[in-house]
């Protein structure tokens, strides 16, 4: 028999005992479930593996499909409101307003170049003044005395967020002087100040007419859809959690089996590897 021939015959020999072995382990695992199964009262006829693992793969196949349908009904409708639900609950949480006028403060931001997140941050530094001076701080209530306003009502407590923001807004868009106006807003707003300079030259009447617009136009949600849409979201995000952990219990029952094949497989590549690595460059040349 020639050399060639042989180590063909040698590559195959162990190849089929690689994969003999493979079988033989998936034989056994078979044998263990089913043993338990038996021991458990849970074979029959047909064997207590094949049965079981027909209703766990059925019953993770339709688990499977009722996430999907849920997932793609989710992401083309739910998704996207619930992402503006869940920005503009946080927003109005973090500023103390109600979800209602802070779409209408970003929908009048947005239609004069502006971001929704600069109405946050200019917002939350106009809140930050507000309680520096609110505790005395001489720069803080300079600020505001210079638009003519006082952050306590009359019986001395702190103004709300909502009827600071409100008549801050107000005074701001009232300065007729473009320099004086761009100087208070940087000062009661921050840096944020400057980006709404275009919503706050415009004017009073033109900002109200904007905030009208917004419910109008469709631009805010509900504060039952809001809380609805987030509470939804958080169940969903439930949902895909429990769906992956399913997912991962349901495989772990093959997992020793597929190590098993996996590593077989390679002790097999690794042997073949080494039949080639041993051979001349013409036989790996008439092999190939």
């Amino acid at each position: 028999m020639s050399d060639k021939l042989e180590i063909t015959l040698s590559v195959i020999g162990q190849g089929l005992d690689v994969f003999g072995q493979a079988g033989a382990a998936t034989d056994s695992l078979t044998s263990k479930i089913g043993d338990s199964s038996r021991n458990t009262g849970l074979a029959g006829s047909v064997g207590g593996l094949n049965r079981n693992m027909l209703l766990a793969g059925g019953a993770a196949a339709g688990s499977v499909i009722a996430y999907k349908a849920l997932e793609t009904a989710f992401n083309s409708l739910y998704a996207p409101a619930s992402r503006i639900a869940e920005e503009v609950e946080k927003q109005a949480q973090t500023l103390g307003l109600s979800t209602s006028k802070m779409q209408e403060w970003n929908f009048v931001a947005t239609q004069n170049k502006a971001s929704s997140e600069a109405v946050t941050k200019g917002f939350t530094e106009l809140t930050k003044k507000s309680f520096e001076a609110y505790t005395g701080n001489s720069s803080a209530i300079e600020s505001f005395k210079m638009l003519g306003i006082s952050v306590t009502n009359n019986d001395g407590t702190l103004k709300s967020n909502n009827a600071l923001i409100e008549e801050t807004i107000s005074k701001l868009a009232g300065i007729q002087n473009p320099s004086e106006r761009a100087a208070v807003a940087t000062e009661l707003l921050g840096k944020a100040g400057k980006e709404l300079l275009p919503m706050l030259s415009q004017g009073n009447e033109e900002i109200d007419k904007q905030r009208q617009a917004a419910n109008k136009l469709g631009q805010v949600l509900s504060e039952d859809a809001i809380t609805n849409l987030t509470k939804t979201g958080d169940a969903f995000d439930r949902l895909k959690t429990a769906s992956a952990v399913a997912g991962g219990e349901f495989l772990n029952v093959f997992l020793p089996t597929i190590e098993t094949g996996i590593n077989l497989v390679t002790q097999f590549n690794a042997g073949v590897a080494k039949i080639f690595q041993g051979m001349s460059a013409e036989e790996k040349l008439t092999q190939t």
